[in-house]
């Protein structure tokens, strides 16, 4: 199934309130001890606006965006640009699993 990032949009309101409402209810700031995630991974990442907001919320982590679809990975590569603490990965969308690296030797 092809993504389309322009129609998703339209649905960015409905789509982000969970999401702000869950990373509202994970503690921080940090502090007795506990240590801010050195990495943060949003599984399904879209176009990567709500990445950005994770890579705002944790300056000092490693956020990796994660999603089946090259479209969304497409569009989400200027935001993860604008942030240098996020990347994108691709991963397969039949198995779910990354796609795996490739080495010159």
């Amino acid at each position: 199934m092809r993504w389309d990032p322009a129609r998703y949009a339209a649905f960015t309101d409905e789509r982000s309130r969970p999401f702000h409402d869950l990373v509202a209810r994970i503690a921080g700031p940090f502090h007795h001890g506990q240590e801010a995630p050195r990495r943060v991974v949003d599984l399904g990442c879209g176009p990567g606006a709500l990445t950005a907001t994770l890579a705002g919320r944790w300056p000092t982590a490693r956020v990796v965006g994660v999603d089946s679809s090259a479209e969304m990975l497409a569009d989400a590569a200027p935001v993860a640009a604008d942030h240098p603490t996020c990347r994108s990965s691709w991963a397969r969308s039949r198995t779910g699993r990354p796609a795996p690296r490739t080495t010159s030797s």
